[in-house]
């Protein structure tokens, strides 16, 4: 748990009543849009249920591709498509092959083996596919910045249709065709994924025939989509909602069966394919094994997918369990080095980690420490990582800060990967930090973007019901996040045997708040308490009744500072490294360390150091000052701080002026 920055924007009371009488929406959906930058002139189309996708021949160069596919089909030229092994690149093969396929062409395709190969096109593999008579490669999801790589191709008398939608660098392949969003000519909307590019070059091979393609592909182009993270607005949004209504009943056998043991049987959302059908097929690509979610895809025998897809689940419980042995290393790493979290990029080294999995442990550890990280796996004498950031930290700039000390390496600002000889590690690392410390005067912190301060009275099922217009939810359209002040806490409710917590609020109207991301033994406030809640707001029904649902995002003490948090903390940071900070800010007083270690002794549990804090800043503890106390305690032998507060047996009184990191600072 890390403190965050709640951003509320302001609001234009002109703005959304125009938006109200253009759109005929509540007051509510009205405030929704305004805040999130509709114009009034837009909202009436953005909430209409239309079918809106740009002409596909405004993509550049896709009437190249369009003609030479028809040549290769024509001519029974050998096509190989060349993919990915993520749910993107993977969806990409499967409707391109489909589509081809049904077509009468000789198609095949080729997904480069994650380990040994690695992302994109390599020379390895287009000598063995010229050998073996491919005429035609395309590319789905890669290759924009395969220029070696096309050259090499067309030496071999083999050409290249490239698909792509990653960013452009330098010079474009060489290619009969570089089919491409992100190319600076185009002026439609960029931001689609590599089976949305694939779905464009179909409807353009149908001479812009939508609706066939649409049924056939619109679920699997939603689930790379969504997958992928792409915004959901513009186009993203409008085959989201087409995807998720055809993935209610599946046309395709390996989907249906792919839900099945997904367990879902609720109305389909894209967080659904966001966390429950997509992890199941990256498992496979985690895991080398990415034939398996092909085959499961293009499989039309139901018995046979649920005989592929019982598979993937077990692959999917592998690369969880994985991920647990290698996410808890890295945690017992941090509460043996604690130290570690002081520094601006923690880096953490293992040896045989594994590499599919590295990734989501980085991000994992980077939302716990609100920081970027990054984990590295070391295999003999090459180390191969994987990086995640918060936003307004660039990591790919830090990788190219010591490039010369990279085998290779590649990302965008907010993932990376990357491979070095083990011997490179320590100044990696140390050069990594400097960087860091250049770079920025002070860390990027992580923000709650919050829509809407409101009322009890506004959280209500009719308007619960009325913000669905703006669905499907995701990356890019968030779930609408509401913020309510000034809530007195009445009682505090264990339900599913401790697993979570409703806490019933009196003052100033009664309302129930649902906890799900709280265990009893973890909630810091105690009845009476005032509290700030960003929640968000659903109904479902219950014995056949509606029932409004507010759900707990985050809470706070009332009024918290949590800027003010934040710029203690790095001031507490930078004293740690040795860098300049305010030390009369930082050093506390007896009373204050008196007042945090009471509330320690107090618990009758352990409570992480941020929940800790949550309790003492109540008695106006800043908290830098709160973190130097814990460091302190720990010096003195009273506490143990390992992710947790815990108190030590002691015999004896401690002196406090036998601190010297109260010396320090004095």
């Amino acid at each position: 748990m890390t403190i965050k920055v709640w951003e509320i924007p302001a609001e234009d009371s002109e703005k959304v009543d125009a938006i109200k009488e253009q759109a005929g929406c509540s007051t509510l959906v009205a405030r929704l849009l305004a805040v999130r930058g509709c114009q009034p002139s837009m909202a009436a189309e953005l909430l209409a249920d239309k079918v809106a996708f740009a002409d596909p021949f405004l993509l550049p160069d896709i009437e190249l591709a369009v003609a030479r596919i028809k040549v290769a089909l024509a001519n029974n030229e050998r096509m190989t498509i060349f993919g990915d092994y993520d749910v993107d690149g993977i969806t990409s093969v499967v409707v391109l092959f489909d589509y081809l396929r049904s077509c009468g062409g000789i198609v095949d395709y080729y997904i480069p083996d994650r380990k040994s190969e690695g992302y994109g096109l390599n020379f390895g593999a287009i000598d063995k596919l010229a050998n073996a008579g491919t005429k035609l490669i395309i590319t789905v999801d890669n290759g924009i910045v395969a220029v070696d790589e096309v050259a090499r191709a067309n030496n071999l008398g083999v050409d290249v249709i490239v698909t792509d939608h990653h960013t452009t660098r330098g010079d474009l392949p060489a290619a009969i065709a570089v089919v491409n969003p992100m190319r600076e000519e185009y002026a439609g909307f960029k931001k689609i994924a590599g089976v949305m590019v694939v779905f464009k070059l179909i409807v353009a091979l149908e001479e812009g025939r939508l609706s066939p393609a649409l049924q056939r592909y619109g679920a699997l182009v939603c689930l790379g989509t969504v997958a992928d993270a792409m915004p959901l607005v513009d186009e993203n949004r409008c085959i989201t909602k087409i995807g998720l209504a055809l993935l209610e009943n599946p046309q395709l056998a390996g989907l249906k069966a792919l839900k099945e043991v997904a367990r879902i049987q609720a109305k389909l959302t894209a967080k659904d394919i966001a966390f429950l059908l997509a992890p199941r097929i990256n498992a496979t690509a985690r895991l080398n094994v990415t034939q398996l979610a092909i085959d499961l895809l293009l499989c039309d025998d139901p018995g046979k997918c649920a005989k592929l897809a019982e598979e993937i689940e077990e692959k999917n419980k592998q690369r969880k369990k994985i991920e647990r042995e290698v996410f808890a290393a890295v945690c017992g790493y941090l509460q043996q080095h604690p130290e570690e979290q002081d520094r601006r990029i923690p880096v953490f080294v293992g040896d045989g980690w594994h590499d599919g999995v590295i990734g989501i442990v980085a991000a994992r550890i980077s939302a716990v420490l609100d920081k970027p990280c990054l984990i590295i796996s070391v295999d003999g004498n090459l180390a191969k990582g994987s990086g995640r950031s918060v936003e307004g930290f660039s990591l790919i700039d830090a990788l190219v800060s010591v490039g010369d000390l990279l085998v290779k390496y590649g990302g965008h600002k907010v993932a990376v990967g990357f491979t070095l000889e083990l011997a490179n590690v320590p100044d990696f690392r140390r050069r990594l930090e400097v960087y860091a410390q250049e770079a920025a005067a002070v860390m990027p912190v992580g923000k709650l973007c919050v829509d809407l301060l409101v009322n009890i009275s506004d959280l209500s099922v009719g308007n619960a019901k009325s913000i669905e217009v703006l669905a499907p939810f995701g990356e890019g359209n968030p779930v609408p996040h509401f913020l309510l002040q000034g809530l007195k806490i009445h009682q505090i409710v264990s339900l599913c045997g401790g697993k979570y917590v409703k806490l019933q609020i009196c003052e100033p109207a009664i309302i129930s708040l649902l906890c799900f991301h709280m265990r009893v033994q973890e909630c810091v406030f105690v009845v009476g308490d005032i509290v700030d809640a960003v929640v968000t707001c659903g109904w479902d029904l219950y014995e056949g009744n509606e029932q409004l649902t507010v759900k707990v995002v985050a809470l706070r003490p009332n009024g918290l500072d949590e800027a003010e948090c934040l710029r203690s903390r790095a001031d507490y940071e930078s004293f740690k490294t040795g860098g300049p900070c305010n030390k009369t800010k930082l050093c506390p007083s007896k009373q204050e360390i008196t007042t945090v270690y009471r509330c320690i002794r107090q618990q009758d549990n352990c409570l992480d150091v941020l929940g800790l804090f949550m309790k003492v800043c109540k008695f106006g503890v800043p908290y830098g000052k709160f973190l130097v106390v814990l460091d302190v305690l720990s010096e003195l032998g009273l506490v143990s701080v390992s992710g947790s507060v815990k108190i030590n047996p002691v015999t004896e009184k401690k002196d406090l002026a036998a601190s010297a990191i109260l010396r320090a600072l004095a």
